[in-house]
This record gives C-alpha cells, structure tokens and sequence, in this order.
C-alpha cells in the first residue's frame, strides 16, 4: 500500500478537500471547526498540518500547533479516513507528526486533547478506541487536571484529558507552566480570554508539582 506523507500549505490544494471529508467524518461536532477556520489555520506559521496520501487520496492527516516561545506545541487534531482505521496508519501519521514537530520545536512537550472514554454522545465518535489508542502509544496523563475544552461551536464539547508525549517521557510538570500552557492555549487557539475563568478553576486544587503518569 504507497503512501507517502505531504505538508498542507493551502487550501486552494485538492488534498484539502479530501482532508475536511475526514475531519468531519471522524471529529466530533462539539470539537469541530469551520472550514473556513481551518483553511486560515494553514495560512498561519505556527500551523502544521500534514496528510498521509494512500494510492493517490488523502488517507489521514493531523494538524499541530506552535505557539512562539513556548515549551510545548499542541497536536491539535489527527484523523484517519474511517475504511483503513485500524490498519496501524494512525500510528504512522502520529509518529511522523511527532518527527517533524520535535524537529521544530527541539525539546519541546507535545500536547494532546483527548476525548474521556465514553464521553461523547456521537456514535461515530469511538472515544473508547482513541483512548485505547493513545495508551497504546505511549502518551502520559496530567493527574489531577479535569481539562475543558473552550469550543462551543456545535454543542458542549464532552470530557477531555489532556495528555503529553515527548522522548524521553517527563514524569512531572509544575502548576504554573500547567497555567501556562492553559493560557496559550485559550488564547491563541480558541480566542479566548488568557484570563478566562476556567482556566483558575482547572486550576485551583491542583498541587504544586503534578505527576504526569501513564494511563
């Protein structure tokens, strides 16, 4: 099975077309931007977004992002197209994103946002799988951080964890660069307020040094 792995620029691109099927398909609509929202997202240099080419179609992508002088960078959303789900693709995209992230931002922690297992309504939405998946691989949980995704654009978004990846894997993280990252992330990403209520109240009764653990 060819396949390749393509960097994104443009949305005038055919590829982008094929990439928004997938996104629909597979993200839940609670965490789904426009496509207007994500064809900005590839004109902006702090984006990445890469699509696995499959026999000549777009056969899964992820999109990541870097914020400036920050130390970590968000794995924002990855996706495979729903006929070769389970065919160990997922895998690849998600270690060749983490290449070419780690090759950007040398020494940096990645972060995933990441659905709780069964909380979604969506039935399209395997939140079990993805959980399962993530584990599989090697990403680490923030204990004690109850993380809220601030998107409402169609509906709450359910439950989510928020989870690290790096080589070598990082055993804790201190409560103030946790209120960093939220931070950057409310701001920058969502367009919220870097002073936005739920960031403290993510916050609040956490220790001051949290274990980052396997799940």
């Amino acid at each position: 099975m060819p396949q390749a792995f393509v960097r994104l620029t443009a949305a005038s691109s055919p590829e982008f077309e094929q990439l928004i099927a997938i996104y629909q398909d597979a993200i839940d609509p609670s965490e789904q931007k426009t496509a207007a929202e994500l064809a900005a997202m590839l004109a902006d240099r702090r984006y990445m977004a890469l699509v696995s080419i499959t026999d000549a179609i777009v056969s899964g992508f992820s999109i990541s992002y870097f914020p400036d002088n920050a130390e970590f960078w968000l794995l924002e959303y990855m996706a495979v197209a729903s006929h070769i789900r389970s065919s160990g693709l997922g895998a690849a995209i998600f270690n060749e994103t983490y290449r070419a992230g780690a090759m950007r931002s040398c020494g940096a922690i990645m972060l995933l946002e990441v659905d709780q297992p069964g909380g979604s309504t969506n039935a399209s939405n395997d939140t079990a799988a993805r959980f399962r998946f993530y584990r599989r691989i090697g990403c680490r949980q923030i204990a004690g951080l109850n993380y809220v995704l601030p998107l409402k654009s169609n509906g709450a978004p359910p439950p989510m964890m928020l989870l690290t990846y790096s080589l070598p894997s990082v055993n804790t993280v201190s409560k103030s660069k946790i209120k960093n990252w939220l931070t950057i992330l409310y701001g920058d990403v969502y367009h919220c307020s870097r002073t936005d209520v739920r960031i403290a109240a993510m916050t609040a009764h956490l220790p001051e040094t949290l274990l980052v653990l396997p799940f």
